[in-house]
């Protein structure tokens, strides 16, 4: 049996990952891929999900991990580099590389975990989603959905090290790289938003 704050994650994540492959037309997402029994659980335990519980989550859940990241760079960015570098004109790229890798491992691998579980329980409380009836698989399910978290992290955090370190290293202009971050960022929202519409509950 999974407990109370489990099931939440595990029904709120099969939302995320329902909107997901709804909008991929079923392609598997990488670092997150499901079977097809897992799918089908997913579906089975959002379906039940109240209109009012999904936005809540949505909107709670995106306020919740950029308070998360910027506590993130206020309390473990900005003391590292004071500590190694008092100077700001005396820091190196390598430290801050090193550091910036730190605070995206603790913003994914434990911030948005945590914003994910902030969401899932008002939404619960404040939307009226409701548990749902548990089944054989879903510790297994849940327990892979923890290390699909852990993992992003720590690739996320190996990706940028050597990133940053290539453009440093061959003097690179990032801004088209940044501008083209920005559109696929925007994109990105636009796209949840429109796969959530979709996928809303319909009133009878």
């Amino acid at each position: 049996m999974l407990s109370t704050s489990q099931e939440r994650l595990l029904r709120y994540w099969g939302l995320v990952m329902g909107i997901a492959m709804e909008m991929s037309g079923g392609a598997p997402w990488p670092m997150f891929r499901y079977s097809t029994p897992e799918q089908a659980r997913f579906k089975s335990i959002t379906d039940q999900l109240p209109g009012k519980a999904m936005w809540v989550f949505f909107a709670v859940t995106v306020v919740v991990f950029l308070v998360m990241a910027a506590l993130a760079v206020v309390l473990v960015l900005l003391p590292i580099l004071t500590l190694v570098a008092p100077n700001p004109a005396d820091l190196t790229p390598l430290p801050f590389v090193l550091a910036m890798a730190l605070v995206i491992l603790v913003a994914f691998g434990a911030g948005f975990p945590l914003s994910l579980a902030v969401g899932a329980r008002l939404g619960d409380s404040w939307g009226g989603g409701k548990p749902a009836a548990a089944e054989p698989g879903d510790r297994a399910l849940y327990a892979k959905i923890r290390r699909q978290f852990l993992r992003f992290a720590l690739i996320a955090g190996a990706v940028f090290i050597p990133g940053c370190l290539l453009f440093i290293l061959l003097d690179l202009d990032a801004g088209p790289l940044v501008d083209a971050l920005k559109l696929a960022c925007a994109a990105s929202a636009l796209v949840g938003m429109v796969g959530f519409w979709r996928t809303r509950p319909k009133r009878n």
